[in-house]
């Protein structure tokens, strides 16, 4: 592996490494929104991951995806891989209700 690959591969680590539900869905809402907005929604984004198990899975999820959209992620790239972990955790109506959180 060349090095600019493992730098790429290392820069991308915060996506890889999410593999519970709640981090993946609150680390794409928070890189679909800026700060601002995130600010405003971040209740609703706790809120839709009130059934994680239990209020402390929520607020974890929610310091993470904080925490992941500052370590200069690319976003769009990171949106996709999201998007796509996500189509298998996800129940049948939950991504329209997530991305209308993240509207």
């Amino acid at each position: 592996m060349t090095r600019r690959r493992r730098a790429a591969a290392s820069d991308f680590a915060p996506i890889t490494a999410i593999d519970a539900r709640p981090v993946a869905a609150a680390t794409w809402a928070r890189l679909r929104m800026d700060l601002i907005e995130w600010e405003d929604r971040r209740g609703a984004v706790r809120a839709f991951l009130a059934g994680a198990p239990g209020p402390e899975a929520a607020d974890e999820a929610l310091v993470y995806a904080e925490w992941a959209a500052g370590q200069g992620v690319d976003p769009a790239r990171a949106v996709r891989a999201l998007q796509e972990r996500l189509e298998g955790w996800l129940d049948e109506d939950e991504p329209a209700a997530l991305d209308a959180v993240a509207r």
